[in-house]
């Protein structure tokens, strides 16, 4: 992915909306093309997704739908956040929500995405998340049971000092993936 990107350079990027039933895909299209996102792929459902990106490799950045029913996206977002099993864990994945409920929002954040978004959304909002993971991407963490971007923002985010876990932590840049241990 290119850092330092602004909205002129959206179009570089290559990003692929996953699960999106007709409704979302047309907001998602009439909202990407004017804020630049030019270079979408839409994919009907996980297994194809991941065949796709085993097959061609992962996207600069992956939105995942997340519908009030099924919970097929958690478990897609789990199973790419998964090191052990999939060949690119640090892939962006912004959540496309159809709803902002607590539960969700915490069932969502817990599967390891980047970024959220609820629908409807603006050019401005899918502009501010891209730009965010283009510019101030989080960290990674890697703690027994989760492996995702650093919950905290902000300055919290970048601090490595001894936390309230009583097992270490693992803070990982994910474009060098450089280790820091906290």
């Amino acid at each position: 992915m290119r850092t330092g990107t602004t909205s002129r350079e959206f179009g570089e990027l290559s990003a692929m909306l996953v699960g999106a039933d007709e409704y979302s895909v047309s907001i998602f299209k009439n909202v990407a093309a004017p804020a630049g996102i030019q270079n979408v792929v839409i994919i009907d459902g996980a297994k194809a997704a991941l065949a796709k990106m085993r097959h061609v490799g992962a996207p600069d950045i992956l939105f995942a739908y997340f519908s009030e029913t099924g919970n097929e996206s958690l478990q897609f977002c789990r199973f790419v956040r998964n090191r052990e099993s999939f060949p690119h864990p640090f892939v962006p994945i912004v959540a496309v929500m159809e709803k902002a409920t607590t539960a969700g929002v915490t069932a969502v954040r817990d599967a390891g995405v980047d970024e959220f978004l609820v629908l409807p959304f603006s050019q401005k909002s899918l502009s501010e998340r891209v730009r965010s993971i283009c510019r101030d991407r989080r960290g990674f963490v890697d703690v027994p049971g989760y492996f995702g971007p650093d919950r905290r923002r902000g300055a919290m985010a970048k601090w490595l000092g001894a936390d309230r876990r009583s097992e270490p932590s693992r803070l990982i840049d994910p474009v060098s993936e450089e280790i820091y241990l906290g």
